[in-house]
């Protein structure tokens, strides 16, 4: 990292991480990039994601299974310096579809709980209505790293 005032430690990343409301999953398809916006939640240092079980996203990942995540957790433009306070957070990793029954429930569960945290009363209801249509993908993660520019 070329401005390693900015850097944090790979604690701070994860909480960085933690905090945000989304991620941008980049990767490479047929030697050209390719983004998408998704919701990843965390078990320990293994983040997963649902989706549809074909399109663009899963033959790329198929075809390069190694990935880049991006997570922003603040961002607030400063006119009178000139500049924005941010703190973001990048992830390499190898992404593979998760086939196992249990830790695809676990993933399911771990969204439900991300995301929608009211509504776990219904969630294995919805894991079990849409099992037939949803993938899991999961991401193992080979690095972290967080950067921050905070008000002085």
């Amino acid at each position: 990292m070329r401005r390693t005032d900015r850097e944090t430690t790979r604690e701070e990343a994860w909480r960085i991480f933690d905090q945000s409301a989304y991620s941008v999953l980049s990767m490479s398809y047929r030697n050209r990039p390719y983004a998408t916006a998704l919701s990843v939640a965390r078990i320990d240092e293994t983040l997963y994601f649902h989706c549809a079980r074909d399109g663009e996203k899963i033959r790329a990942m198929r075809e390069n299974p190694n990935v880049c995540l991006h997570s922003v957790a603040r961002m607030e433009n400063c006119a009178e310096g000139f500049t924005v306070y941010y703190a973001s957070c990048t992830i390499r990793g190898i992404a593979q579809e998760v086939v196992d029954e249990e830790e695809r429930h676990r993933a399911l569960l771990a969204l439900c709980r991300t995301f929608i945290p009211q509504s776990m009363d219904m969630a294995e209801q919805e894991i079990r209505d849409l099992r037939s249509v949803t993938a899991v993908w999961s991401i193992t993660v080979q690095g972290i790293t967080g950067k921050r520019n905070a008000e002085k």
